[in-house]
């Protein structure tokens, strides 16, 4: 599939490229002294593909006439001229499509050249401030003065009395707290029991 497709494509770039092969143009060609014959490429012997600096030939064989020696094939006049004489025609025909060129570029850089002084106007104009009309040459009432009225303090809320902060309790000496702990002790400490058991008494 690939390569039928390369094909085609190849075939249709040699079409494109290639001069049509016509057998009306041979009774002209041997009319003005010249040869039918096949080429191996388009450009023939065509006077435009000689005095061409950069002629487009692709490889093709085509059938067409050969002119000889210091003569070409005229395309437009369907037969064989002196190459001098083309010469003329071609220096003629080039210097016209060279001043059509030039005029296009003019055309080119002055419309160029307009649109950016219509792109400057326009940012310029932008970037300008309104200015005031001025009517009957009398100019507009000046503005007062602004005065600049004082600032009145901001009062701060009042702010609610601090509770006051009792300092720690002071911690007695070590020795202190022994001692009543040893007074707590003694105080807690059950009465010692003498170890006989109590008889109660006959009444």
């Amino acid at each position: 599939m690939r390569k039928n497709f390369l094909l085609i494509f190849i075939l249709f770039f040699c079409s494109a490229f290639s001069r049509p092969t016509t057998f009306d143009d041979r009774k002209n060609c041997e009319e003005t002294n010249g040869a039918w014959r096949e080429f191996g490429n388009s450009c023939i012997d065509e006077c435009e593909a000689k005095l061409d600096s950069y002629p487009i030939c692709t490889d093709i064989t085509v059938s067409a006439c050969e002119c000889g020696k210091s003569r070409c094939w005229d395309d437009e006049k369907k037969s064989c001229v002196a190459l001098s004489d083309y010469k003329k025609i071609f220096t003629v025909k080039k210097d016209e499509e060279k001043k059509l060129a030039e005029e296009s570029k003019k055309k080119r850089q002055e419309a160029s050249e307009e649109n950016q002084q219509e792109i400057l106007s326009n940012v310029v104009s932008t970037n300008k401030p309104e200015e005031k009309k001025v009517t009957n040459n009398v100019a507009p009432p000046a503005t007062p003065p602004v005065v600049e009225q004082p600032k009145e303090e901001v009062k701060k809320p009042a702010q609610p009395p601090s509770a006051i902060v009792s300092s720690p309790p002071q911690i007695p000496p070590l020795f202190l707290q022994r001692e009543k702990a040893k007074q707590e002790s003694e105080e807690n400490k059950p009465a010692p029991s003498l170890g006989l058991p109590i008889i109660p008494l006959p009444q």
